[in-house]
């Protein structure tokens, strides 16, 4: 009776599993007609989570972090990348986040005033749609969206390979204000030769638009790359970048905006010519890399930047208040790596006008005789603001930086890397002499009016001592990519 009783309850549980195997649906899980997984999606994602420690000086406690890197542990490079392709059609579409600091663009966490407790949040890095052309003349595509600037190329194309690390040279010494920004993009390959143009907010991803005007950039790039086997590689590649090159209109610079401060003299009317949006940066570098044994880098940045004459709409005086001088900054850098197996060596330097590692255009001043003074004395031109403009001489004062690195890396895998590195950086101020720190006798940082006090028969502030300042860092870093 049992064994009838069990026979039918299996005939039975057969029977309900093989109609529900003939009526249910199938569950999709991937499409039969894509190549790949997850309904074609590419996943991928970088992990460089990271220890920062600043070296203080024993002399004057002090010291200033590389603005690349955080003090303590940190996550300075870490990325989440989906890409969809449509290989019938040439079509592309790329997504990817990356994980910020929310103190870098908003004042929100506890350091700013703020109450946010998670300093960390998700950008956009980049969100584009890309149509590629592949022709019997060469390779086009066009790119629409938050894209890759043409001066992060050879940082993708892993010449510089270490981004973990440190950003590449031309992303660091800021040859544009960010690596990414929204616009439109054209890229060409004709065999050893490509090309690439952008034309975009100028503001960078992480800016809102119209921060600092409403005018578009245009950034370029020609590059030079003949195959020397399947273990050389070698590239020359020339950069143009022109800020603000059209878009701008005269409201961008009035009186109260980022590009005009206000001089808080109700009687004045200022107005700024838009040309001081203007800049032409150039940069030529050339690599070569032998897979696993060397890679070599080397570069040079030029910037002008254009003067804009100021005005006062509210006087009848048709001279301006400040002429406005082009100024101009540079900056060199080099690397090299040595490797053997799987351990590689790396050098860098870099230095240039600007401070803390990033390019900045000289800053042109100009002296103007008044009418009636002695030609020997002259008047700086911020605080010229009546008579006609007698004479001028222009010379330029500028702040400079150094900053060298090295750091031994170990290949763990080929997506898995760690690095111990050393950095040391030190700025010149406009005089040309070395930034320094000035402390008082109980340890406090005292400003370099007060230092001077000391010397001027005024019996304060004595004992405060000037120590140059020097930045000093040891840091681990970690990569994994997948």
């Amino acid at each position: 009776m049992k064994i009838r009783t069990l026979r039918k309850l299996v005939a039975t549980v057969c029977f309900i599993m093989g109609s529900a195997n003939l009526s249910s649906e199938e569950i999709v899980t991937t499409k039969k007609d894509e190549p790949d997984a997850f309904y074609g999606l590419k996943i991928g994602g970088i992990l460089s989570p990271s220890y920062n420690q600043r070296l203080q000086d024993g002399a004057s406690g002090l010291s200033n972090p590389y603005p690349n890197h955080e003090p303590g542990f940190s996550t300075p490079w870490t990325l989440l990348t989906v890409t969809k392709e449509w290989k019938d059609t040439g079509v592309t579409a790329e997504l990817w986040g990356e994980l910020i600091r929310a103190s870098q663009f908003t004042s929100d966490t506890p350091v700013d005033g703020g109450t946010k407790l998670n300093p960390f949040t998700m950008g956009i890095r980049r969100a584009l749609i890309r149509k590629t052309w592949e022709t019997n003349l060469g390779e086009y595509s066009l790119t629409f969206g938050m894209q890759e600037l043409p001066h992060t190329y050879t940082q993708w194309k892993n010449y510089w390979r270490w981004r973990y690390v440190d950003k590449g040279p031309l992303e660091s010494l800021g040859f544009a204000p960010a690596p990414a920004d929204i616009g439109l993009g054209g890229n060409a390959r004709w065999d050893n030769f490509s090309a690439q143009v952008v034309l975009s907010n100028g503001e960078g991803y992480r800016q809102i638009q119209g921060t600092d005007s409403f005018g578009f950039d245009m950034s370029s790039r020609v590059s030079y790359e003949p195959k020397l086997g399947d273990e050389n590689r070698f590239g020359l590649h020339f950069f143009y970048r022109s800020s603000n090159f059209s878009g701008s209109s005269y409201n961008d610079c009035r009186e109260g905006t980022s590009c005009l401060a206000s001089d808080n003299n109700p009687k004045t009317n200022l107005i700024k010519d838009v040309r001081s949006l203007e800049s032409d940066s150039y940069a030529l570098e050339t690599n070569f890399d032998r897979k696993k044994v060397l890679n070599f880098g080397l570069g040079y940045v030029f910037r002008k930047q254009k003067g804009g004459a100021i005005r006062d709409l509210s006087s009848q005086s048709l001279n301006p208040v400040s002429p406005g001088l082009d100024s101009t900054g540079n900056a060199a850098y080099a690397w090299l790596s040595l490797g053997w197996e799987n351990f590689r060596v790396v050098g860098r330097m870099e230095g240039g006008t600007g401070q803390n590692g990033v390019l900045a255009a000289n800053q042109a001043q100009i002296n103007q005789v008044l009418p009636g003074a002695p030609a020997s004395e002259y008047w700086n031109v911020k605080s010229y603001t009546v008579g006609p403009l007698v004479n001028s001489s222009g010379y330029s004062v500028h702040t400079s930086f150094r900053r060298g690195s090295i750091f031994f890396e170990w290949i763990v895998l080929d997506n898995v890397r760690v690095s111990l590195g050393y950095t040391e950086s030190r700025n010149r101020d406009a005089d040309g002499g070395r930034e320094k720190s000035y402390i008082d006798q109980s340890g406090n940082e005292r400003t370099k009016a007060e230092y001077m006090q000391q010397f001027q028969g005024q019996a304060v502030n004595q004992g405060i001592v000037a120590y140059g300042r020097l930045s000093k860092e040891l840091t681990l870093w970690t990569t994994i990519e997948f």
